[in-house]
């Protein structure tokens, strides 16, 4: 583990953070505004391939923190899906 690995999982522990508070607002309000799931998915991909990349590279910290934040991509994907859907066929 290197400061390098410390504070770049820093700033994905912060967009996972982001990640999941955005998760819990889409379970809360069952709604999907201003989604745009090309962002999302592209957001996913690169979390995947970082999964990848960082256990190459021996950043443990930031392949956990990483792995955190794909998940939480993964799930407001599956949930906007879910309800963007839902709202079609109202």
């Amino acid at each position: 583990m290197s400061w390098i690995d410390i504070v770049n999982s820093l700033f994905y522990i912060a967009g996972a953070v982001y990640g999941w508070y955005s998760v819990v607002e889409i379970l809360a309000t069952k709604r999907v505004e201003g989604y745009v799931w090309h962002t999302q998915g592209l957001y996913f991909a690169w979390g995947v391939w970082n999964l990848f990349m960082y256990s190459h590279l021996h950043y443990w910290v930031t392949l956990t923190a990483d792995a955190i934040g794909s998940v939480a991509s993964l799930t407001y994907f599956i949930l906007a899906y879910i309800y963007l859907r839902k709202e079609k066929r109202a």
